[in-house]
């Protein structure tokens, strides 16, 4: 069946500061700084549908920047630099849409730069891993980080859709349970057929010195997370895919904004530079396509499909999940 993915755009949610030793690669990093982004994803389908993918970290951080984490050590290690336009509801805003308009919202894990605005998606029912939401509603009703709420700000109950494994939401969509950063945490697999395969890794891979170094130990389960990265690394290479890193800091600064949209074609010639090739002198040219435009690089990029080419397969493939009928 043709992939039913028309669009992929990338969304700029904010960003940090963050000590690379203690928060993504500790042991080889130690003592690195660097500004990272937090990427978001809007999904439209060809019947219509707007699937967003995580909400940014609530809009409180823009004002205070440590609001989850008042009196905590947290602020040592990493430093949210948020602006107005940053507000999922102003990015969404900028490609003429509210949060009324989407669909579907996967939460791919529940920490605070993926999860922070929840409330705001009363409309939308949000699919997010059985183990990850467990854990959210407890830490949500005792005031934690990484909580997520049971109810809109306006009161309604919000609608959650768990699922314990890998699941095709629809032909060319597919979360891909990838454990060990957290124990839900789900990637992303999207077939565009003008682009190609793309993983989004979000943080099963932080970047592509994570990659490199081979080093996943930030998370719940650090074997279970090397396991998920590896799968990843070899779905992306079976399937010729372009692998989108969650967090890494290697990127160009360009200058495009949503609404403007972009068809991206990867580099022909693989390739990996990370922004501390400087201090390390290494690059990488793994077998499949990397990303030479990451997520922060962008304010709204889009990927478009033409559905020409032929789509990529996992020999078994995910449930299924039924298609609602379209809202009005």
């Amino acid at each position: 069946m043709a992939t039913q993915v028309q669009s992929l755009t990338v969304l700029d949610l904010g960003r940090a500061n963050i000590d690379m030793g203690t928060v993504m690669a500790p042991g080889d990093l130690d003592g690195v700084w660097a500004v990272c982004a937090f990427p978001g994803y809007l999904v439209e389908l060809t019947d219509g549908r707007h699937i967003l993918i995580d909400t940014g970290p609530n809009r409180r951080h823009i004002r205070e920047p440590m609001y989850e984490y008042v009196g905590t050590s947290f602020g040592d290690h990493l430093i949210p630099q948020l602006t107005d336009a940053d507000d999922i509801r102003n990015r969404l805003a900028e490609l003429s849409l509210t949060p009324a308009d989407i669909d579907i919202l996967v939460l791919t894990h529940n920490h605070f730069d993926h999860a922070g605005n929840v409330a705001d998606f009363a409309d939308s029912e949000i699919i997010m891993h059985r183990a990850d939401h467990a854990v959210g509603i407890e830490r949500g009703q005792n005031g934690l980080p990484g909580g997520i709420p049971a109810h809109a700000d306006d009161g309604r109950a919000l609608r959650y859709t768990l699922i314990d494994d890998d699941t095709e939401l629809a032909p060319g969509f597919t979360l891909v349970h990838t454990p060990g950063h957290s124990p839900g945490h789900l990637s992303i697999g999207l077939d565009l057929p003008d682009t190609g395969s793309v993983i989004l890794a979000i943080d099963a891979i932080y970047s592509a010195t994570n990659r490199e170094l081979g080093n996943y130990r930030i998370g719940s389960d650090p074997a279970a997370g090397a396991r998920s990265a590896t799968r990843l690394i070899d779905r992306a290479t079976r399937t010729n895919a372009l692998l989108i890193y969650g967090h890494d800091p290697s990127n160009g600064h360009h200058s495009a904004k949503a609404p403007q949209k972009y068809t991206l074609t990867a580099h022909p010639e693989p390739f990996v530079r990370t922004a501390f090739s400087a201090v390390r002198r290494h690059e990488a040219t793994p077998p499949h396509r990397m990303c030479t435009c990451s997520p922060s690089a962008v304010r709204a990029q889009t990927f478009r499909a033409d559905r020409t080419r032929p789509v990529h397969r996992e020999a078994t493939p995910p449930r299924r999940m039924p298609t609602p009928p379209r809202r009005t």
